[in-house]
């Protein structure tokens, strides 16, 4: 079966955005998707939106829209997390790694019903906790099914990196 698309699962949440009110990225500032991954969950209301970073990054990650930075090289990143949430249950974590270091936490961090979207393959045993989905994302708004979003999503952009709301790396 063929992974979905970025903006395929962005689109899907931004639908159902009601119930989609935490966001949890576990990020690296050196990639372009991190910086648009949290801006746009800033921008589409998420809060709160908590994130991965080093130290060093922290003040830019809060720029772009976290509430919260964890320092990356936490060995307590999930119970972290987990007390900033508060019993909330995260329905969407981006983990824009990816890697056999960050899905682990990912995972245990996504909650029952929750969405786990990760840009690599996944590298964990998910199988046998069916109540949370696993996606791999690419980005493609060329596609026929995602024409319609693409064209929502570029009539916007020149404005959103007008007004500063967006910003590039």
């Amino acid at each position: 079966m063929a992974s979905p698309s970025l903006f395929s699962v962005a689109q899907r949440l931004w639908d159902n955005m009601v119930s989609m009110v935490n966001f949890i990225s576990l990020n690296s500032m050196a990639y372009n998707h991190s910086f648009s991954a949290l801006q746009l969950a800033r921008l589409s209301g998420f809060s709160p939106i908590i994130t991965t970073a080093s130290p060093h990054n922290a003040p830019l990650a809060q720029s772009l829209g976290a509430t919260h930075v964890i320092d990356r090289s936490s060995p307590s990143v999930v119970s972290d997390i987990q007390k900033i949430l508060a019993g909330r249950q995260p329905k969407l974590v981006y983990d824009a790694v990816s890697d056999a270091s960050t899905q682990p936490a990912a995972w245990e961090v996504t909650s029952p019903g929750g969405v786990l979207a990760l840009v690599l393959a996944p590298q964990i045993e998910a199988a046998k906790d069916t109540s949370k989905v696993i996606h791999s994302l690419f980005g493609n708004v060329h596609s026929p099914q995602l024409r319609k979003l693409g064209i929502s999503l570029y009539s916007k952009l020149t404005q959103l990196l007008e007004e500063g709301k967006l910003v590039v790396s």
